[in-house]
């Protein structure tokens, strides 16, 4: 019998994923000494080459020692130490490294193939070692409404994880596997990457969206309906359009939106764009105006007005709060 300290807890969105075809593995190892910079992404080719159909995978990176920083677009970049992971749910480029004021190398270039098939990556300077596994999980397209809501890269700490000893066991334990094929377990490392993706949706969602929404997910026109407003959030929706594209009446869809979801759709999409925007406010540098027009607003007033309806602060002061900046001083006339 399994020790119960090491059973992870499933909600609904495990339940969930039970229903998505899964796969995955551990296919590069990485030793970086500072100092580094890597751009990284799993390319089509990539992605064929192990599996993974249509280029629909999950990217994630442990860090099993030293330490790296993760930048995605204009996010704020994620500081990851030994024992933490972070994801990439749409597997977008980003860049790993000692420093971001580095210009990023192409990592193909250093990357060596043994005789097993595992790949791996030696880069930098000579400095302060830090070692990386890299893996991804392969996903259908019954997933992509639930991975539109996600941040583009999630930070997530092992040993705050249900099941952390197994998990980090796992992972060194997959690795080496790697480098002997005839003792590879992909369906166990499909499971050690379905629990990561659990956990970041749960602490994700425990902060972004309510559970209901889950059950929309699992409705087949209201799911087409959410990956459609987060795939487009700025888009001028109206309950009509949404309704046509699912193929229902508009006062099926409403009603049914609503009753699965938790809020009308316009509503939802209301406050899916403040999300969005308070985000972009965090974590870029964006300007309001930009941020509003962004989201999908027709002008920043209306956009100002609403912000401070829902946040308590107009989106300039908001901003100031959350990230510490101080206001410009005034200059004299």
């Amino acid at each position: 019998m399994s020790d119960p300290k090491f059973e992870p807890k499933f909600d609904p969105i495990a339940d969930l994923l039970r229903s998505v075809r899964l796969s995955g593995a551990v296919f590069l190892e990485a030793d970086f000494t500072e100092p580094w910079s890597v751009s990284s992404k799993l390319t089509k080719e990539e992605c064929e080459r192990l599996g993974a159909q249509h280029g629909r995978v999950i990217a994630y990176h442990y860090v099993a020692s030293g330490a790296a920083l993760v930048k995605v677009g204009g996010d704020t970049a994620l500081s990851i130490g030994p024992g933490e992971i972070v994801l990439l749910p749409r597997n977008d480029d980003h860049v790993l490294a000692s420093d971001l004021a580095l210009r990023p190398a192409l990592a193909d270039p250093h990357i060596t193939v043994s005789d097993e098939g595992m790949c791996k990556l030696t880069y930098g300077g000579g400095g302060a070692p830090t070692a990386i596994y890299c893996g991804y999980l392969a996903h259908d397209e019954s997933l992509l409404p639930l991975l539109s809501l996600l941040p583009q890269a999630m930070k997530l700490k092992v040993d705050e994880v249900d099941g952390a000893r197994w998990i980090e066991t796992t992972f060194r334990y997959a690795a080496r596997q790697q480098k002997d094929p005839a003792r590879q377990q992909p369906a166990m490392i499909a499971r050690l990457a379905e629990l990561l993706l659990v956990e970041g949706l749960r602490q994700h969602m425990a902060q972004h969206a309510s559970q209901g929404f889950l059950d929309g997910l699992r409705d087949d026109a209201i799911s087409r309906a959410l990956a459609l407003l987060h795939d487009n959030i700025g888009r001028s929706w109206t309950t009509e359009e949404l309704a046509e594209k699912v193929a229902m009446s508009r006062s099926a869809f409403a009603d049914r939106f609503t009753r699965l979801v938790g809020a009308p759709p316009m509503r939802y999409l209301g406050q899916r764009r403040l999300e969005e925007a308070s985000r972009r406010l965090q974590q870029t540098r964006g300007t309001v105006a930009s941020i509003a027009f962004a989201v999908g607003y027709d002008s920043e007033a209306a956009f100002t007005r609403s912000f401070k309806k829902a946040f308590g602060l107009p989106p300039v002061a908001w901003r100031r709060r959350q990230t510490g900046e101080k206001a410009e001083p005034t200059k004299a006339v």
